[in-house]
């Protein structure tokens, strides 16, 4: 679980955080009426909040098989980043 700091600042090694977003200064009228931009701002929130979750799913499935790791110098960077975020 997450503390105040984490929620309400930087998190982790984030270059921003949502108090940075100048909110009052969105025009609301301009994107109102936009549903294609409400659907891919949807969208990328879900690849944005799964994208942990989906790394570790990937390191999982294909840990124990050989043929998966070979030449891949990322796939140990991608473990350890996934196990430090838990």
């Amino acid at each position: 679980m997450m503390d105040d700091s984490e929620i309400k600042g930087r998190v982790g090694d984030a270059a921003w955080s949502v108090d940075d977003i100048p909110y009052d200064s969105i025009d609301a009228s301009l994107i109102h009426d936009n549903t294609e931009l409400f659907y891919l701002i949807a969208a990328a929130s879900f690849v944005e909040i799964t994208s942990d979750l989906y790394t570790r799913n990937l390191i999982e499935f294909f840990q124990g098989n050989p043929r998966s790791r070979a030449g891949s110098p990322i796939s140990g960077s991608l473990k350890r980043s996934s196990m430090a975020r838990r």
